[in-house]
């Protein structure tokens, strides 16, 4: 038996399951994320291959860390209304402006759109350079928006 599968049986105790630890340098609080994303490939590449040797199977699902807007909001209704929203002049202070995100959520809650907030919140910081807290701001309205509708379908 490999290193690696001995390593994998000793962490992955129970059929199916399976722990991953966080791995944070010593002389630092936070990894990069060109290094955290090396560290998880290489995972994934290692686990698929243990996957494959000991006829375990399943499968390994790897995102592409460089996204663009229509990776992350797939459907071109609810894409096209946050673009709306991005593009008008105030798009958090001013309350018609407000109105178009929330317009936006409703979207997303109507056609079932898999985009999730905080890869929104990421496109708003790294693409569109805004501030982390106006971007967490967006993506905390988008959750609860979400967690409104849910509750109201219920109700």
């Amino acid at each position: 038996m490999s290193a690696l599968a001995e390593f994998l049986q000793s962490q992955f105790p129970l059929p199916n399951h399976f722990r991953v630890p966080n791995i944070v340098p010593r002389d630092c609080s936070y990894l990069p994320i060109d290094k955290y994303n090396a560290i998880g490939t290489a995972f994934a590449k290692a686990f698929r291959q243990f996957l494959k040797t000991s006829g375990i199977g399943g499968a390994v699902n790897v995102t592409n860390p460089n996204k663009k807007l229509a990776d992350i909001i797939k459907g071109d209704k609810c894409r096209k209304l946050f673009e709306a929203w991005l593009h008008s002049p105030t798009p958090i202070s001013h309350p018609a402006d407000v109105e178009k995100l929330y317009v936006f959520i409703c979207a997303l809650f109507r056609h079932h759109s898999d985009a999730r907030s905080y890869e929104i919140e990421r496109f708003l910081i790294e693409d569109r350079k805004w501030k982390p807290n106006d971007a967490r701001f967006v993506a905390s309205e988008i959750e609860k928006g979400l967690t409104l509708l849910r509750i109201n379908q219920k109700f």
